[in-house]
């Protein structure tokens, strides 16, 4: 069984944004105009939050960051996430202008998933359990699960590593219904939510071995994102197939 992917992450990391605090109105509409974002709960001076149900897509953004996620993305998820970094980093800068870029980040979250909880467990002590088992018995007991983190540098580059089993313990969501009354617009917003949740809810998520990739790279660049996304998206298989030969 194939691992499958979970999320993608971008966070980039500003010093001086201040100037989103005099035009974050103009960015959170450019958003929604440009690129289908909508927003995703209160908007106010100190941050903002938009998405795309429809896509998986959430984005945050204040002074000091902006942070865009892409749930369970679909075939062409890596180029619609790339993109959309790359958009939304270009309009930080053209609206805010901060002084510089103090990092970049890119994750990604992939996951084998279980019905039995007992099952996430016992396949998170595959691969290289050796020194687990060893350990085991000199304890008198037997090892039910485990979890590894391991982190890697090289220059301004930082790698963490990272495989644990996990529950979804809340799935759940709440389809809406539009009332009497209700406006165009809101009708238009129900039904996209609607389909956030019904994409959410196809997923049948119940246990999972997670294992997640997390590079970073300070002072990166001017335009270094598609390396960053590519290199992280390039170590992924390396890591599965030492990880977990077995997860074909």
């Amino acid at each position: 069984m194939p691992f499958r992917r979970h999320a993608l992450f971008f966070k980039q990391d500003f010093i001086g944004g201040y100037r989103y605090l005099d035009r974050c109105g103009e960015f959170l509409a450019r958003a929604e105009e440009e690129k289908a974002m909508m927003p995703g709960g209160e908007q106010t001076p100190s941050g903002g939050i938009l998405e795309n149900p429809e896509a998986g897509l959430k984005l945050e953004v204040n002074t000091l960051m902006l942070r865009l996620t892409h749930e369970f993305p679909e075939a062409d998820g890596e180029a619609v996430f790339l993109e959309h970094a790359e958009y939304f980093s270009r309009l930080y800068h053209e609206l805010f202008t901060p002084r510089a870029v103090e990092r970049n980040g890119v994750a990604v979250q992939c996951y084998l998933p279980f019905d039995d909880v007992a099952v996430a467990e016992r396949e998170s002590l595959q691969g290289d359990a050796d020194g687990l088992t060893a350990l085991g018995r000199s304890l008198g007991m037997m090892p039910e699960s485990r979890t590894r983190d391991y982190r890697f540098a090289s220059g301004s580059k930082h790698l963490r590593v990272k495989s644990h089993p996990a529950t979804f313990e809340r799935v759940q969501g709440i389809i809406k219904n539009a009332a009497s009354r209700t406006t165009s617009r809101q009708q238009q917003v129900i039904e996209r939510q609607n389909s956030g949740v019904k994409r959410m809810l196809e997923q049948s998520l119940k246990h999972a071995l997670f294992v997640d990739l997390d590079l970073t790279e300070d002072k990166p660049p001017e335009g270094g994102i598609q390396s960053l996304v590519d290199e992280v998206l390039e170590k992924q298989p390396l890591v599965l197939q030492l990880l977990y030969p077995h997860a074909k």
